[in-house]
C-alpha cells in the first residue's frame, strides 16, 4: 500500500508541477503522467523541446529515486515519412566536420544509408529512425560529440523524439564545465542568435543565461537552443533586449536552421 500511496503522490504532484509551469501549454498539447509497471511513464504530445525537458525533469525531481521515469514524451512537429527523415537526417550528419572521423548510417525500415565510412577502428554512430523517433547507437570520443549528435538530430526537421544511447569511449565525467562548452557549441552552430552576445552562467544544471540580443525571438531562440542540449535541468532568462544590437545573423549566408 505504501508504494502505492508514493506512486500516487509522484504522479500528483508531477501533474500540479506540469500544471503550474507556463512553459508548458497542457490544454493544447496535453502530457500524460501514468504508472505503468511500476514506472512513472510521461507521454503525450509535447509543444516543444522546452515543455519535452521540462516535463521529465519534474518527473524526475519527484519520482527522486523512488521510481524510474520512462521518458515516451514526443514534440508536436509535422510529421514526416521515415525515409525522407532519414534523408535529411543523413545530409544534417553529413555537413557536421565534428563527425569526419567517424562512421555514419542512418537507418530506417530496414533501409540504411552509409553516410560516411571513417575506416576499421574509428568511432561510429548508427541513426534508427522509427515513426519519427530517432535512437542514436555507437561510440564517440567525447560528451561534446555525444551532444552535438543529438543537438543535429533534433534540429532535422521532423523528428519527434530522440533516444541517445551513444557511449562514451573513454568515458569521460559530466560537469557544468561540460554544459557550458555545449551550450556555446549550439549558439554558434545557429546562424540565428549572436553567440559572442550570449553567456550561460551554470551551476548543478541550472544554466542562468544573461547578454543582449536585439528581438524577443533571437532571445526565444536562444532559450530553446540551451534546452536542445540534454543534461540542462532548468533555464533562468536573464537575456535583456537592445534595439542597437545587431539584427542579421552573423552568417551571410541563408539560414539552414531546421526547426519551428
Amino acid at each position: 500500500m505504501a508504494t502505492t500511496n508514493t506512486a500516487e503522490e509522484i504522479i500528483r504532484d508531477t501533474r500540479a508541477a506540469l500544471e503550474r509551469d507556463a512553459r508548458i501549454n497542457m490544454h493544447e498539447c496535453p502530457i500524460d503522467v501514468q504508472e505503468q509497471r511500476g514506472c512513472l511513464v510521461i507521454s503525450g504530445t509535447a509543444e516543444n523541446i522546452i515543455a519535452k525537458r521540462l516535463a521529465v525533469n519534474y518527473a524526475l525531481q519527484f519520482a527522486d529515486g523512488r521510481m524510474a521515469v520512462e521518458d515516451a514524451l514526443r514534440i508536436n512537429t509535422a510529421p514526416m515519412e521515415d525515409r525522407a527523415l532519414r534523408d535529411s537526417l543523413a545530409k544534417q550528419l553529413q555537413g557536421e566536420r565534428v563527425f569526419a572521423d567517424t562512421t555514419l548510417v542512418v537507418d530506417a525500415q530496414g533501409d540504411g544509408i552509409l553516410v560516411h565510412d571513417a575506416g576499421s577502428g574509428a568511432d561510429w554512430i548508427e541513426a534508427l529512425v522509427d515513426n519519427g523517433k530517432i535512437t542514436l547507437t555507437g561510440r564517440v570520443n567525447s560528451l561534446a560529440h555525444k551532444r552535438i549528435a543529438e543537438l543535429v538530430t533534433w534540429w532535422t526537421k521532423g523528428t519527434a523524439a530522440v533516444d541517445n544511447q551513444l557511449n562514451v569511449s573513454p568515458p569521460e565525467e559530466d560537469n557544468d564545465l561540460e554544459l557550458t562548452e555545449a551550450i556555446h557549441i549550439a549558439f554558434e552552430k545557429d546562424p540565428l542568435v549572436h553567440a559572442d552576445q550570449l553567456h550561460p552562467d551554470i551551476a548543478d544544471g541550472v544554466v542562468v543565461l544573461t547578454g543582449s540580443v536585439a528581438s524577443d525571438e533571437e532571445r526565444q531562440l536562444a532559450l530553446t537552443d540551451t534546452w536542445y542540449i540534454p543534461g540542462v535541468q532548468e533555464v533562468v532568462d536573464r537575456i535583456e533586449l537592445h534595439g542597437d544590437a545587431p539584427t542579421h545573423p552573423r552568417s551571410s549566408g541563408a539560414s539552414t536552421r531546421p526547426y519551428d
